[in-house]
């Protein structure tokens, strides 16, 4: 999720900051964009509140190896069959509270997933598309599952 500390010239949010600035993961190209993802969804609907449900993510040393699993993707077809075990590994990953912390109205504005998924490679893209489908439930709605 995170490629290094925040910078202390980064216009970010301070609970994006703040999780942002306990990351020690190595680089990863998926790192990398999922700090530019989330400094976006700073400038969104994002809150304290979700960027602090974040941090049992973060610091959790099996992510590395999530991210190994996508960049390795990087130059895959769409049709891979590494995408759905990462994308099903990858929504089991995610803390509870992290699905409490985001809106019943979803988490961003209208047209970020779409953005989000046209800034990945074709199999990447499809690994995370499953994954926001696995994150939300049923059209209306966010699944409030819990872990």
């Amino acid at each position: 999720m995170l490629e290094r500390p925040v910078g202390a010239g980064e216009p970010v949010s301070p609970g994006l900051a703040a999780l942002l600035g306990t990351s020690s993961a190595p680089h990863s190209p998926a790192a990398a964009k999922d700090r530019e993802h989330l400094a976006l969804l700073g400038t969104t609907a994002m809150g304290s509140e979700g960027f602090a449900a974040l941090q049992a993510l973060a610091d959790d040393p099996a992510v590395l190896a999530l991210y190994e699993r996508l960049d390795a993707l990087a130059s895959a077809p769409a049709d891979d069959p590494r995408i759905a075990p990462l994308a099903a590994d990858l929504v089991a990953a995610v803390p509870g509270a992290v699905l409490e912390a985001i809106p019943d109205s979803g988490p961003v504005v209208t047209g970020f997933g779409e953005a989000l998924l046209a800034d990945y490679p074709p199999a990447q893209a499809e690994v995370v598309r499953l994954v926001m489908t696995g994150m939300t439930g049923v059209t209306g709605g966010v699944n409030r599952r819990r872990r």
